[in-house]
This record gives C-alpha cells, sequence and structure tokens, in this order.
C-alpha cells in the first residue's frame, strides 16, 4: 500500500528527532494539516537555518550612525530621480549628496532600497494579472 520508509541517514543518527521526522510529516499530512515550511520542516529535522556556521561581524550599535530620516524635500527629490532612472551614475549621486546634504553611501543605499522595493511592487502586480486572468477564463471541459 506504500513505499517503504527511507533508510536511516548519519543525520537521523546523530539527531534522534530526525528519524522520527518523516512520521511527523506523514502524520500531519494524514489529518489534514497543512504541509509543514521550510524552517518548520528544518526545526523538526534539527537543522539550521543558516547555510553556513560563522556569522557576519557587526559593528557594535553604540559605533553606528542613527537610522536616516530623510525630509520630505529629499524623499521627493530621490523618488523624482527614481522614477527617472532606477541606476545612478557616479556623477548624479555626487550632485545629489551635495544638493540633499546626504552621504553618497545614504544615496546609494536608499536607491538599492528603492530597487527592491520596486520589483516587489512589480512582482505583486504580475501576479495580481496573472490570478485576474486566470480567474476571466472558463475551464476547458
Amino acid at each position: 500500500s506504500g513505499s517503504p520508509s527511507p533508510p536511516l541517514t548519519s543525520l537521523s543518527l546523530m539527531n534522534p528527532l530526525a528519524a522520527a521526522a518523516p512520521l511527523l510529516l506523514a502524520a500531519s499530512l494524514h489529518d489534514g494539516e497543512k504541509s509543514p515550511s521550510l524552517v518548520e520542516l528544518q526545526m523538526l529535522l534539527g537543522i539550521g537555518a543558516r547555510k553556513h556556521d560563522y556569522k557576519r561581524s557587526r559593528k557594535p550599535v553604540s559605533d553606528r550612525k542613527p537610522r536616516q530620516a530623510y525630509s520630505t524635500k529629499q524623499l521627493e527629490r530621490l523618488e523624482k530621480e527614481f522614477q527617472a532612472h532606477k541606476y545612478l551614475s557616479v556623477n548624479k549621486r555626487v550632485h545629489l549628496s551635495q544638493s540633499l546634504n546626504l552621504t553618497e553611501t545614504q544615496i546609494k543605499t536608499w536607491f538599492q532600497n528603492r530597487r527592491t522595493k520596486w520589483k516587489k511592487q512589480l512582482t505583486c502586480s504580475l501576479r495580481q494579472m496573472y490570478q485576474n486572468t486566470l480567474a476571466g477564463t472558463s475551464p476547458v471541459p
């Protein structure tokens, strides 16, 4: 009726929860629960979510600059520039930093963050258009 259980791996020998994971997963799916997320599976198997064992060193909080609060004028100018050009040349970045009284790093970081937001918005719009297209079509018999 069912396929045989997979053999125990060296991982399951090191972590007893890992040996029970397939049974717990099968039980949760059998009970009609949603399938576990990747993080839930990693926790269940005792596998860390990190791809590596080292931590990135960070400056102590006391050494870091406080988060920049942009003025309305600065944001309007940055948005205007972003609408015209998604990427800045070095000369444009220098000019913007001088005219807005911000560092070049702040300008560069703002543009990086804004591009990320733009791509996320674009993805959401495309996904919505796709769902609207699917909703508008009738299934073929």
